[in-house]
């Protein structure tokens, strides 16, 4: 498997420019509810995922980070992001009242 991953990564081209970061920011703001935003995780350390790889070594497997790294799940129920979904509104209220005193201050959702 570990082999798998290595070959399928090798030809694999992962710079961006700044008009692609524009773009894929753009298409992917909903986040989870958005198949694009898994596709572009690919072979990406995300958040999901940086613990991980700080804490591999060279001494015990990295198969299942490298796992995690190459193959995204598209159902992500961490602890941290169940509690988001939950309080996503609640969060964003709490955000634009912070702000509300500030003059032109727009949040676009």
């Amino acid at each position: 498997m570990l082999l798998d991953l290595h070959i399928s990564g090798k030809n694999m081209d992962f710079s961006l420019s700044v008009a692609d970061i524009a773009d894929i920011e753009r298409t992917t703001r909903s986040q989870a509810k958005n198949l694009d935003w898994f596709k572009y995780r690919i072979g990406r350390i995300t958040g999901c995922v940086v613990g991980g790889v700080m804490k591999m070594r060279t001494f015990t497997s990295n198969i299942d980070v490298l796992k995690k790294i190459c193959h995204p799940n598209s159902n992500l129920t961490t602890p941290a992001l169940r509690y988001g979904r939950v309080h996503e509104k609640d969060g964003v209220a709490l955000y634009l009242r912070s702000f509300e005193s500030h003059t032109n201050f727009k949040v676009n959702s």
